[in-house]
């Protein structure tokens, strides 16, 4: 999400969900996935870590802690810069971008990975990187260009792999949210092409990875929580996630932590002590086979 009037149209989004559940197309398209009858577990990979950023600034902290899961120097990342515009993925823009995340990671090997066929991210040869890397970081921007280019391909089946393997997947903004179970995109951007692939895929739009949950990132400083609140009512098996700006969720099976500047906040439809969220400074740390627990 890059600009004023996305943010906009995300936050109306979030708020007209309830409404939109009505219409009969969409209640197919916008049903997460990996809900069941039963209680909704959420969790993270076994073995892998998933790093959400909710936006904003680059903080160091969040940078290191990711190269350092991803194997320090030696690691070999990366980086899908396909929620970016067109104008900034030309070869001078990646080439100038590869040179920026070497200098912001301090890897020397970095590959950055792009494409908006799905012809070819669902090819042997584009996937070749992510079966050698140790992590992948997903930039921020057009979120409904990842559900268009890599839900249901082979990129997204290695994306899987690689955190099954002891992988780091992280990303921000866009790059976190697609890492739920369930994405919302706004309207304008909830095009024919994008339901089909999600109608095919039996998905929420989303890689599933961090599951029954939603992301939204941004989430103090654009004032999401009426918006993530109404989502979170229209679908009660969804974790709602909100991630502050300059901060990042780490999660690992069902441990997760927050570090950086900010707050995440975790709306699971139950009591928290008077409140109806859970809320994780820095530094703070949970479980969410916790949040799977009856309330008392």
């Amino acid at each position: 999400m890059k600009s004023n009037q996305r943010h906009l149209r995300f936050s109306i989004f979030f708020s007209m969900v309830m409404c939109l559940a009505l219409d009969a197309v969409l209640i197919v398209c916008i049903m997460p996935s990996n809900v069941g009858a039963q209680a909704p577990q959420h969790a993270g990979p076994k073995e892998g870590y998933l790093i959400l950023v909710g936006g904003g600034r680059t903080v160091s902290e969040v940078d290191e802690r990711f190269v350092k899961i991803a194997g320090g120097k030696q690691a070999r990342i990366v980086v899908i810069p396909t929620t970016l515009p067109d104008t900034r993925l030309t070869a001078d823009g990646i080439a100038h971008l590869k040179s920026r995340m070497e200098e912001l990671l301090g890897v020397p090997n970095i590959t950055i990975l792009h494409t908006r066929d799905r012809k070819v991210s669902d090819s042997e040869d584009f996937v070749h990187p992510l079966q050698e890397a140790t992590g992948i970081w997903i930039l921020g921007g057009a979120e409904e260009q990842l559900v268009l280019s890599y839900v249901g391909t082979r990129t997204e089946q290695e994306i899987h792999r690689l955190v099954a393997r002891g992988g780091v997947l992280g990303g921000t903004s866009a790059g976190a949210m697609i890492q739920a179970s369930y994405m919302p995109t706004s309207n304008e951007f909830y095009t024919e092409p994008i339901l089909k692939i999600i109608r095919e895929q039996g998905t929420g739009g989303g890689f599933g990875l961090l599951t029954n949950s939603t992301v939204a990132p941004h989430f103090a400083q654009r004032q999401y929580e009426r918006a993530l609140k109404a989502t979170i009512a229209a679908h009660p098996d969804l974790l709602g996630i909100g991630i502050d700006e300059a901060t990042a969720l780490i999660v690992h099976g069902s441990q997760i932590e927050v570090i950086g500047e900010g707050r995440v906040s975790l709306y699971d439809g139950r009591d928290h002590h008077g409140q109806d969220h859970l809320t994780l400074s820095p530094g703070g740390k949970s479980d969410l086979s916790k949040l799977n627990a009856p309330s008392k």
